[in-house]
């Protein structure tokens, strides 16, 4: 995690309900090099906090750091790191900013303009305790390259002098102050600006840049530690940078200092006078946990705070006095955001029963309560498609596990062959990141062309579709004498003949040593699959094989062209011979036969 109050309070929630839930024991480092630090962490390297022990550490299995929350920042590769081996679990619902504030009893207002901080009254440089504050040569103020970068952008010979082999910030006096162009001649007339010790170098160049450009007479300086910064706030009238969401530091309802839009061309080239940009707030994990601990892997994917609930956790955090007593009282008090991710991790059961037990801590005591399993439960093992999934090879399932950890946001595609039963197959590795709950997703598959809403099908860790076709040799071995094609069966009272379409659609859970059938029912959205190219008569019908061997209608019919592009886009195919169907089986097409 990183330093921010924000990830630690994200990082207690997760670490209480992989504990308490999933029992595994956590251990929480703060990643103090910043985001960076976070991709090496869980990318395996020897010392995170040393890009060049990264390539020692290649190919190490297991890793000793698997998950890292609240992350800022996009990788950055480096000519010594050009690429990391890390998963991108997908975004908070809450943005992370930085911003420059200061305190309502300074003014009560929101927000208050740049320009405007001239009419208001704040404490002097001078009045300000130096026991809270450490001398700039010991802070980012020394940070040779970051003043190379002011002066890059600024023209300020008198705000730097030489030191570390370099320039550093002049600071004037006993030391503890760099003082903006605009009131450098005169030191009362500044603005005292607070830096916490953990804020980067490039925090510090953003305010120097702006009190520059925009003439805003601010003296900075760092605070020592945490509890420093926070004292110096409270006792003084002044100003200071903030990451958001975090906590106010004691403060009540901030105010924030507005300015000029975001320019993003003159951020991309080191220029940070404009505002500030909203930033993802991202979730990493190792490589590896997957196939350590998939349930904990599936549950990162769920998991997700707003920036309510992590306001909420900080304030109770504050109340309480650590940030997992904070995060225990906000689980007891709001199992309705947290008790969704546990069930996202569905586990497979018996098909006799329609219920799983899944263990649904108060965090007070544990208690274990009945949860409907919805779309997924174990498959019957006489089910037809038990056949179709022998046929599968140990290496596609690896190479479609591998590609899923890769990116789990996009769909992976495997064909093969099942050469006992000269079947077509393919399987579909199902995205689990980055899907709307109501989105449908067209995907030419190499068999047949489907239409899924993957939120629908996503309730496992590493869920895959398995999708066969084969001729007449592989549906004498995989359906019953009167259901293969050529047979003739009643429907509803009318003759129809088996034709040879006989496709068979699974859904199963990867592992490295296993496929786990499930049974797919009740689906909101249909999964909508296109049989054949070929236009079909009018009275043709779609069907599935039952428990009883026989081919049925129930939950399968032939959509119109008109529900097609509703659910996969108006560019949709809307030809040939489509099947919508609400459970996954092995589906058929019916001939009717002239009287």
């Amino acid at each position: 995690m990183n330093d921010l109050d924000a990830g630690h309070v994200s990082t207690a929630v997760a670490s209480i309900l992989i504990e308490e839930v999933f029992g595994y024991h956590t251990i929480n480092r703060s990643s103090g090099g910043g985001p960076q630090e976070a991709y090496r962490a869980v990318a395996g390297c020897l010392d995170p906090g040393d890009e060049s022990s990264c390539g020692a550490a290649a190919g190490t299995i297991p890793t000793s750091w698997h998950i890292a929350l609240d992350v800022r920042q996009p990788f950055q590769a480096t000519t010594t790191l050009p690429t990391l081996d890390f998963v991108d679990a997908g975004a908070m619902s809450y943005v992370g900013r930085r911003g420059h504030f200061l305190k309502n009893s300074v003014s009560t207002s929101g927000t208050i303009r740049y320009m405007d901080l001239q009419f208001l009254s704040f404490d002097t440089i001078s009045s300000v305790d130096r026991f809270y504050l450490k001398q700039c040569t010991n802070t980012q103020l020394a940070n040779t390259t970051m003043i190379r970068s002011y002066l890059d952008i600024v023209s300020d010979s008198s705000g730097v002098t030489l030191g570390n082999g370099g320039f550093i910030a002049f600071c004037p006096a006993d030391g503890y102050f760099w003082l903006a162009p605009s009131c450098r001649s005169n030191s009362s007339q500044c603005i005292p600006y607070f830096f916490n010790s953990y804020h980067r170098a490039v925090d510090v160049l953003e305010v120097m840049q702006k009190a520059a450009v925009w003439n805003i007479p601010w003296a900075i300086s760092v605070a020592y530690d945490e509890a420093s910064f926070e004292e110096v706030l409270a006792t003084s009238r002044s100003m200071f940078f903030r990451y958001t969401p975090d906590s106010q530091v004691g403060l009540v309802s901030p105010v924030e200092v507005i300015f000029p839009a975001h320019n993003s061309a003159a951020w991309a080239n080191g220029n940070f006078s404009t505002a500030s940009t909203d930033v993802s707030v991202q979730k990493l994990l190792s490589q590896d946990l997957i196939t350590l601990a998939p349930e904990v892997d599936a549950f990162i994917v769920a998991f997700d705070l707003t920036a309510a609930h992590v306001e909420t956790l900080l304030a109770d955090s504050e109340a309480l006095g650590s940030f997992r007593s904070g995060a225990c009282n906000w689980l007891n008090n709001w199992p309705e955001v947290w008790e969704p991710w546990i069930q996202s991790v569905a586990s497979t059961t018996t098909s006799t029963t329609s219920t799983t037990s899944t263990t649904t801590p108060n965090l007070a005591t544990n208690t274990t309560t009945p949860a409907n399993t919805g779309t997924t439960e174990a498959a019957s093992a006489s089910s037809p498609d038990e056949l179709v999934m022998g046929a599968v090879n140990p290496s596609v399932t690896a190479s479609v596990l591998a590609s899923m950890a890769a990116d789990r946001t996009a769909f992976v595609d495997v064909p093969f062959s099942g050469s006992q039963y000269n079947l077509a197959m393919e399987m579909i590795g199902i995205p689990t990141v980055g899907w709307a709950a109501d989105q449908s997703a067209t995907f030419p598959g190499s068999v047949k062309e489907l239409v899924v809403t993957p939120a629908e099908l996503f309730l496992t860790p590493n869920p895959a579709l398995i999708v066969a076709e084969g001729g007449s040799d592989a549906s004498s071995a995989i359906l019953p004498s009167e259901a293969r094609p050529g047979q003739n069966v009643t429907v509803s009272g009318a003759q129809y003949e088996v034709s040879g379409i006989i496709v068979t659609v699974s859904l199963v859970e990867l592992s490295s040593t296993s496929l786990s059938p499930l049974e797919v029912t009740g689906l909101q959205t249909p999964i909508l699959i296109r049989m054949s190219t070929t236009s079909p008569a009018a009275d043709t019908l779609c069907v599935y094989l039952d428990a009883n061997n026989a081919w049925s209608q129930a939950g399968v019919y032939r959509p119109t062209a008109a529900e097609i592009t509703t659910i996969s886009g108006s560019q949709a195919d809307t030809s040939g011979i489509w099947c919508a169907t609400e459970h996954l089986s092995t589906f058929g097409i019916l001939l009717a036969v002239s009287s």
